[in-house]
């Protein structure tokens, strides 16, 4: 795949060759191959690579501590689909020295942390997307009928909320 990207890392280095490079951070190397990431809490939201239809701000990633990147894309859930889009391993989500540690506590540490960033990226979704039902129920409670664009809208707040509740069910 002819993937060039031009970012942080130098001018056209294709990401799985800059992901190579010692001094690049797993989080850097991300954020090389999705211009499109904004701040969003303690973590990054971006367009999903996979060119599904509900792909806008679906991928969602965060940095832990010790420099590992998890990410999650709510719509499709595809993170190897993901990855390989932007010509990536499960490898480039983790800094050199941690490839190499796979002691029982730091695996437990690491699903742990996983579990807990997943479960509050869930609930930031579930947070917004409940916002979303109860302004439509409460137009809808006052006699206002919705739109067609509304009405999907819901719809599609309501496929979060059941993603949402499946990362948390684990």
């Amino acid at each position: 795949m002819a993937h060039t990207k031009k970012g942080p890392l130098g001018s056209g280095a294709a990401p799985r060759q800059a992901c190579e490079m010692s001094a690049v951070t797993p989080l850097n190397c991300l954020l090389t191959a999705l211009p499109d990431a904004r701040r969003q809490g303690k973590g990054y939201r971006a367009n999903c690579p996979n060119g599904h239809s509900k792909a806008k701000g679906s991928l969602s990633f965060v940095e832990c501590a010790d420099g590992a990147v998890l990410m999650h894309c709510f719509a499709c859930g595809d993170t190897l689909g993901v990855l390989r889009t932007l010509g990536l391993t499960l490898a480039d989500l983790y800094p050199r020295h941690l490839q190499t540690c796979h002691s029982r506590r730091s695996l437990r540490e690491r699903r742990l942390h996983y579990r807990a960033v997943a479960w509050s990226s869930a609930l930031t979704v579930a947070a917004y997307e409940a916002s979303v039902v109860l302004s439509a129920a409460a137009a809808i409670a006052e006699g206002i009928r919705l739109s067609h664009e509304e009405l999907l809208r819901v719809s599609v707040a309501a496929e979060r909320l059941e993603d949402a509740r499946g990362v948390m069910r684990g």
